[in-house]
């Protein structure tokens, strides 16, 4: 069952084999244990829950994807290295999707520099998708790439991601050098910090990175908090467009003979996201990067972070998320515990949350999306109207009836039945810590 974003690629197993879906910690105990077990063309699929790795896809073409995406699954690189590595040749069919990456401190490159928090890359083309990368750092001389290190020829695809709060005296955010060539899609970067250079995005050595639809605010460095652009005695060029740069090229720092082409859609303005402060990066109706992006842009993923449909209006979304019917909620799930469920939606229209007593899978379809839950419903509430900001939150208080390992399935129904605008959200499952 399927419930975030997925790139718009196709991995084709070899003619002869079979290609297998290994479930973690079912099948494996852990994340590295069922790559190292995968075959080309494997697909492994991890539960909800939090791992305590660092990862090394080996040089193996495998999707590694969470079951849930990046709320419900985290990898946690416990300050042990880069939570995850591609060094062995990897290509696009080796994939790392839905995660959270967390705390993760590095992987010591050739020239001898910490690098890749999150994220090593070198030498390596991996796809790297719909994940939230934050709280990871870098330390040391001139240590880059606070949450991703491309490095040495390598050209990864940097798809819908949420890269935030990461650290690295060159490269808070992103790092690639040395002939790499990244394609960088839909992605929030913010709130990163280089205590030197290039808070947000740090470009060196005839590297020709391609970044469109993404959002870089609230960057921080001494030169270049957003983007920067080196060395001169080996030019890189940055290609850039329908993006929101907070402060424009005044935030970018381009060194001598290199360049940033500035592109068709650029803007500078606030992206009113729905609480940067507390991590919810997700769009609010009036953000100027609602509709803003490039839709025909060629590799466009189907799906946000989050699963929903990347055109939902009237063209695509800047940044990791695309403003469409969605359910979520913010605060650890524990019995008695205060949570916030929250729902997205066209302002005006009414909103529904149900109750279920299992999911089904697979779903009911209606004219108005999927229908994850069983009728008759276990419970409802009306939640009222989604307000002008296009995000109702609603507080809740959790049932101190409830036990560690319960699962709570919830759906909302945006705007009344039949209605010409109104439609399902996605299932929201409450796994009880």
């Amino acid at each position: 069952m399927r419930m975030f974003g997925i790139v718009a690629l196709i991995v084709l197993c070899p003619a002869t084999a079979v290609c297998a879906t290994i479930h973690v910690p079912d099948d494996f105990a852990t994340i590295q244990d069922a790559i190292d077990g995968a075959a080309a063309g494997d697909t492994v699929v991890v539960r909800p829950g939090t791992y305590v790795e660092n990862l090394d896809f080996h040089g193996r073409a495998v999707s590694v994807r969470s079951e849930r995406g990046p709320a419900s699954t985290v990898i946690d690189g416990n300050q042990s290295g880069s939570v995850v590595v591609f060094q062995n040749g990897e290509g696009g069919g080796s994939i790392i999707e839905g995660f959270s990456l967390v705390n993760g401190s590095g992987t010591l490159n050739p020239f001898n520099y910490q690098s890749g928090g999150a994220v090593y890359c070198y030498q390596s083309s991996p796809t790297i998708s719909g994940n939230v990368m934050r709280h990871n750092s870098v330390a040391g001389f001139e240590a880059r790439g606070g949450a991703v290190f491309c490095g040495r020829d390598s050209d990864p695809a940097i798809v819908g991601n949420i890269i935030h709060a990461n650290s690295a005296p060159l490269g808070g955010g992103i790092f690639c050098g040395w002939d790499a060539d990244p394609v960088i899609v839909c992605n929030t970067i913010h709130g990163n910090a280089a205590a030197d250079d290039g808070g947000g995005f740090y470009c060196y050595f005839a590297c020709f990175p391609q970044i469109v639809n993404s959002i870089f605010w609230n960057n921080s460095a001494q030169q270049g908090p957003e983007l920067y652009v080196g060395d001169t005695a080996h030019p890189s060029v940055v290609d850039i467009s329908f993006c929101d740069v907070e402060g424009g090229a005044a935030s970018t720092f381009v060194e001598a003979g290199c360049t940033i082409n500035w592109g068709a859609g650029m803007i500078d303005a606030d992206p009113l996201f729905a609480d940067s402060g507390i991590g919810d990066f997700h769009l609010t109706w009036q953000s100027p990067c609602r509709d803003t992006g490039d839709s025909v842009f060629p590799g466009l993923p189907a799906n946000d972070f989050e699963g929903d449909p990347r055109i939902a209006l009237a063209g695509v979304d800047m940044g990791a998320d695309e403003f469409w019917y969605h359910l979520y909620r913010l605060g650890a799930v524990t019995p008695g515990s205060s949570i916030e469920v929250k729902v997205a939606g066209l302002p005006g229209l009414p909103a529904l949350l149900g109750m279920g007593t299992a999911l089904k899978d697979p779903p009911t379809n209606t004219p108005h999306g999927d229908l994850w839950l069983p009728l008759p419903l276990a419970a409802q509430w009306s939640l009222g109207s989604i307000p002008a900001a296009g995000i109702l939150t609603f507080p809740a208080t959790l049932p101190v009836t409830w036990s560690t390992g319960e699962t709570y399935p919830f759906q909302a129904l945006v705007g009344p039945w039949g209605g010409p605008y109104t439609g399902l959200t996605n299932p929201m499952l409450l796994i009880v810590e």
